[in-house]
């Protein structure tokens, strides 16, 4: 049964079950090794501590309290292959998000948490590093009512509305300072999952998994829902899109990756992070 709200989901019983309680962490998203610690992660929550050797559970974990009580911790950090400093993001914040952006060096301290506005933009689930720079897309998907989820009115998912006739943003932060650097607008589209990227001289260039909306996030909204099997996911999946953004000028561009095909789950030779990469490998469906 259900005992906690999901991002989809309530508890059954009506808003007074949901009031003021915040969504139960799953921990089921990614997992990672660094500095010592073995942690579970979840884009809503803190990471959860496992033993390595045992694999139990240790409990919450918030980096000797450096993460504050309102602050997530993604599931996609990125780490630096030349200097071992981890990389993180959470986007929170009531009534406005703020993007929390995290340090953690080799020996696994947290050692900067720079929190910032970035619009009311409140969806953000991956990001990307540069040797200097930090490339985040921020979608136009906006919670336009926190306080019906807050009253335990709405889920998460059901107060998060996809504008498709707002831009959507591309924000580079300066690694050092997590100062930002510049801002970019597109036409409206979804990037859920973001491929490496690599900067030379003044222009960065990042791949993103882009899709028109975020209808293709339906399946996640609630997890209980008996699914179909008529989604043509080579017709409607997500595509691989390179993005080239020149910090001097300010210009940018999208173009689609020659040869690619609908996928999901971007992955490459972890020592090529923040540097340019020859191959990365997608996951994707093939109808019959």
């Amino acid at each position: 049964k259900i005992l906690y709200r999901g991002v989809g989901t309530q508890i059954p019983g009506g808003f007074l079950r949901n009031m003021f309680r915040a969504p139960g962490n799953a921990a089921n998203t990614s997992v990672i090794l660094h500095g010592g610690k073995l942690l579970a992660l979840w884009e809503g929550g803190k990471p959860f501590e496992l033993d390595p050797a045992t694999l139990e559970t240790v409990g919450e974990y918030t980096y000797e309290g450096g993460l504050s009580a309102s602050q997530p911790f993604s599931a996609h950090p990125r780490l630096d292959p030349r200097t071992g400093t981890l990389y993180n993001f959470g986007v929170f914040g009531v009534p406005k998000p703020k993007l929390h952006f995290y340090k953690i060096d080799g020996k696994g301290a947290l050692v900067s948490n720079v929190s910032q506005y970035v619009g009311d933009y409140s969806m953000c689930h991956d990001f990307a590093i540069t040797d200097r720079h930090a490339v985040f897309v921020l979608c136009p998907a906006f919670m336009r009512t926190p306080f019906k989820f807050l009253f335990g009115f709405n889920s998460i998912f059901e107060s998060i509305e996809f504008d498709q006739t707002a831009k959507t943003k591309v924000v580079v932060l300066e690694l050092a300072t997590a100062k930002i650097v510049r801002e970019y607008e597109f036409d409206s589209f979804f990037g859920f999952h973001i491929g490496n990227a690599h900067e030379r001289h003044d222009e960065i260039s990042v791949d993103v998994l882009c899709v028109k909306d975020m209808d293709i996030m339906g399946g996640l909204a609630d997890v209980f829902m008996e699914r179909g099997d008529n989604f043509q996911f080579l017709a409607n999946g997500a595509t691989f899109n390179r993005f080239t953004l020149n910090l001097a000028t300010g210009d940018a561009s999208r173009t689609l990756v020659p040869g690619s095909i609908a996928g999901e789950f971007p992955a490459w030779n972890p020592h090529y992070t923040g540097r340019e990469n020859r191959y990365t490998w997608l996951a994707t469906i093939l109808e019959n």
